[in-house]
């Protein structure tokens, strides 16, 4: 029981010492950069740094696992105080499952803090910025969107906000030829599957020069509002909450509004914090291996090139044909990691 205490407490220092050094390290750099460009330094330049800060630290979050996972693994090799601890029968296992626990349960927190807490204080320094920017005029809207259901062609020409829509013209088609075409000058939300039209103007193309004017209609469809909010900052790069980003996906009826990238970046957010753990499994073994010898300069090298390209696995952006490749690549990682901790005591 102490030595698993033991183990938890250096775990638990590692990851707030190379947390820190991170955090410090962003502040710095970000601070460094305003100097140079000749800003100053003020409250709203500190102020947006330390918001961004959460959001950077989760960014960096595999790289924090692993650093500091490798870092405490080290410690216990090098100081010879887990070939002490094994001597009197303690397992591999048992050091590397307390470390992992606490890794665990750190990633579990930097989830939550990056995908609620993170996401919030980025929109808040990045709101005062543009109030400050535009002196008070803040508005988010995008222009042209088309999307298909059923066979109606439907052209929104603003998204005001995710109820409310202006300019809408929908195409009836069939066999090529437009059967019907409707025009409404504003929409509204009421309800899942259900939008308000008003101002509508219904023109039918075989009698020219004449439409039926209405002055509100309820219009059937699948567009959601959560559909139009993550389209929307989408088209901002706005970064957007995990729950967010589900419904959207959830209620997108294949209308062909979402891009591939959305779907992309909801399963790079969910497998992230068990890649981040898988990942320091993978490099466990490279540390726990070279007892009680030591670890030599070459250990270090492949341990340094292994962390490198495990952080690339996350952070490298690749081309949509090949995202398909890299999720798998990344899948085979959380199995490599799996099948380390099922065999981690046969390593000698």
């Amino acid at each position: 029981m102490i030595l698993n205490l033991y183990i938890r407490k250096k775990t638990i220092q590692s990851i707030f010492l190379v947390m820190i050094i991170f955090a410090l390290l962003n502040n710095f750099i970000y601070i460094s950069m305003q100097l140079a460009n000749g800003r100053g330094l003020s409250l709203n330049v500190l102020t947006y740094a330390l918001c961004l800060t959460p959001r950077n630290i989760y960014k960096a979050l595999t790289v924090i696992v692993l650093i500091s996972g490798a870092l405490v693994l080290y410690r216990f090799q090098e100081s010879k105080e887990w070939l002490i601890m094994s001597s009197f029968g303690n397992s591999n296992r048992r050091l590397v499952v307390n470390v992992i626990m606490i890794q665990f349960f750190f990633i579990l927190v930097m989830a939550y803090v990056g995908e609620t807490l993170a996401i919030d204080l980025e929109r808040y320094a990045k709101q005062k910025g543009t109030f400050v920017a535009s002196k008070g005029s803040v508005m988010w809207n995008f222009n042209n969107l088309w999307f298909k259901e059923g066979d109606t062609f439907i052209h929104v020409g603003r998204v005001i906000n995710d109820h409310t829509l202006a300019n809408v013209d929908q195409f009836l088609m069939k066999n090529n030829d437009l059967i019907q075409y409707t025009f409404a000058k504003e929409a509204n939300f009421k309800k899942n599957g259900e939008w308000e039209l008003r101002s509508v103007q219904i023109y039918d193309p075989k009698l020219v020069h004449q439409s039926v004017s209405s002055s509100r209609k309820i219009w059937q469809t699948g567009l959601h509002p959560s559909v139009l909010e993550i389209a929307s900052e989408s088209e901002t790069n706005k970064r957007i909450s995990l729950h967010q980003l589900f419904l959207a996906i959830w209620n997108s009826k294949n209308l062909g509004i979402l891009s591939e990238d959305v779907v992309s970046d909801f399963f790079q957010r969910v497998t992230k914090p068990f890649l981040s753990l898988a990942s320091l499994c993978c490099i466990a073994p490279l540390l726990i291996g070279s007892r009680p010898r030591g670890i030599h300069s070459s250990e270090l090298v492949k341990l340094f090139v292994l962390i490198i390209s495990l952080v690339s696995l996350q952070q490298i952006e690749m081309p949509p044909n090949l995202q398909l490749y890299m999720m798998l690549v990344q899948a085979m990682v959380i199995v490599v990691g799996g099948l380390f901790m099922m065999t981690v005591n046969r390593i000698r």
